[in-house]
């Protein structure tokens, strides 16, 4: 009788209750891990942390008064759409938002 697979490639390995975790590949990895980091990052662009909020199964929506909305894991959060990178508070902001909606970088997706 054929088991199922247990170990790294596993189903089971890829997905948490909670985060849903993907694979994520490896840009958006590096964007992920520059949010946590420390110290922080004023080099992020805007558009690569949209494109991870929505590689971790959330969504990107605009919002009026130049704001933009992240809701992933039944949380939501707004945040200012600057045009370049990110300032290191909103950075600071993001990454809180990040870790309140489960996602842990280092746990979830290592580089």
């Amino acid at each position: 009788m054929h088991q199922p697979r247990v170990g790294a490639d596993s189903i089971e390995s890829k997905l948490r209750p909670q985060t849903q975790r993907v694979i994520m590949n490896h840009k958006h990895r590096k964007v992920l891990h520059a949010l946590f980091a420390h110290p922080v990052s004023a080099n992020i662009a805007p558009r690569a942390v949209e494109s991870v909020i929505q590689e971790l199964g959330g969504a990107v929506e605009q919002r009026h008064g130049g704001r933009i909305g992240f809701r992933l894991n039944e949380h939501f959060a707004e945040f200012h759409h600057p045009h370049h990178t990110l300032h290191p508070d909103d950075v600071r902001r993001i990454s809180k938002f990040i870790r309140d909606a489960g996602v842990d970088p280092e746990r979830d997706y290592p580089l």
